[in-house]
């Protein structure tokens, strides 16, 4: 019969801050990469091209484009967003 080692609570409660560790912070600097940064880019470009408009219909463009991104990466946002 094999041999199962048994842990203490700090030897486990260590095991699992240890793989948390190793699993979120790969998560995390991959999400950050590849949603958060291009949604901010994208936002900032957004919002600069509403300062640069030059006429309201220009600048309605711009604000119905940021809203359409917001709604795509923030689904909840919608609800504070006016119609």
């Amino acid at each position: 019969m094999a041999n199962i080692q048994a842990y203490t609570l700090s030897e486990t409660i260590d095991i699992i801050v240890v793989l948390v560790i190793v699993v979120l912070i790969p998560f995390a600097v991959f999400v950050a990469s590849n949603v958060v940064v291009p949604f901010l880019d994208e936002r900032a470009y957004l919002k600069m091209e509403i300062k640069r408009s030059t006429n309201e219909n220009e600048a309605d463009y711009y604000k119905k484009r940021l809203k359409i991104l917001y709604l795509q990466h923030i689904p909840f946002i919608g609800l504070f967003i006016k119609k």
